[in-house]
């Protein structure tokens, strides 16, 4: 039962990022899971990220958006969210953070399952790579995306916009801030990860409160509504950045959401 209390706590508060994570597992929970009494926080993060990822490919097909839910209620994202589970929740797009509770018991559900047997040991190589998740200090690295190649197949770069995850900037009631460039059209700014929208609002200055999270397929219907476009990975400097940056204007959100299936 002390196993199946802090398991069933993971997600709450801070999430795997909670100050004492290794006191909260509990000795028999460490034991289970092959985390060292002596061992540093970020191994500790480390090694607990391992095992609910061994939980969620487990599971039959398991969509996206689930996949996106826990890295979401467990803040296992590189870059550290909110320290409220309902805040971190509330950011993601299209249901309540109730709803979103509901939608994570399948997974908690599997978790609690896996305790019903001994996990084989972690590999020291994937225990060190999942440590760079949860260091502190290096600046963080913006990965490669499609986009570079976008001359190449602009097709196949709006069907990975579609399917992936962004980071909208959002006003305080959590509607996505649409932005009025006045000649230059109104725009909804979307961000491949918090790291980056985060960096963008800093150095552009923008005055941006909160965030949102969803599929392109979800901001663009959000667009749609709001008769904007789509800037995605926008440049805070002009000149430099241009190479991870794609726009979608209104006529082209119109045809990709009219294709949306109901």
């Amino acid at each position: 039962m002390r196993v199946e209390n802090a398991v069933g706590k993971l997600h709450k508060n801070a999430g795997v990022r909670v100050s004492g994570l290794r006191e909260a597992l509990g000795p028999e929970l460490r034991e289970f899971w092959g985390v060292g009494d002596a061992d540093p926080a970020q191994r500790v993060c480390a090694v607990v990220y391992l095992r609910l990822m061994e939980v969620l490919r487990s599971m039959v097909e398991p969509e996206p958006k689930l996949e996106r839910l826990v890295h979401v209620a467990y803040n296992v994202e590189p870059v550290p969210l909110d320290r409220n589970l309902a805040a971190r929740l509330e950011n993601l797009l299209g249901r309540s953070a109730r709803s979103f509770q509901r939608d994570l018991k399948p997974f908690r559900d599997e978790l609690f399952v896996s305790l019903r047997s001994r996990r084989r040991p972690l590999g020291e190589p994937d225990i060190r790579e999942a440590e760079g998740r949860f260091a502190t200090g290096p600046a963080r690295t913006v990965p490669s995306s499609p986009i570079e190649g976008f001359h190449l197949d602009s097709a196949g770069v709006v069907r990975w916009f579609l399917d992936r995850f962004w980071c909208a900037p959002a006003d305080s009631g959590h509607v996505p801030a649409v932005v009025d460039l006045g000649a230059r059209g109104a725009w909804l700014c979307a961000f491949g990860d918090q790291g980056a929208l985060d960096d963008y609002r800093d150095t552009a200055g923008c005055h941006w409160p909160l965030s949102v999270t969803g599929t392109g397929r979800e901001l663009a219907a959000v667009a749609h509504r709001a008769d904007c476009g789509l800037l995605l990975n926008p440049s805070s400097s002009r000149g430099i950045g241009a190479e991870r940056a794609f726009s979608i204007p209104r006529s082209l959100i119109a045809e990709l959401v009219h294709g949306f299936p109901n």
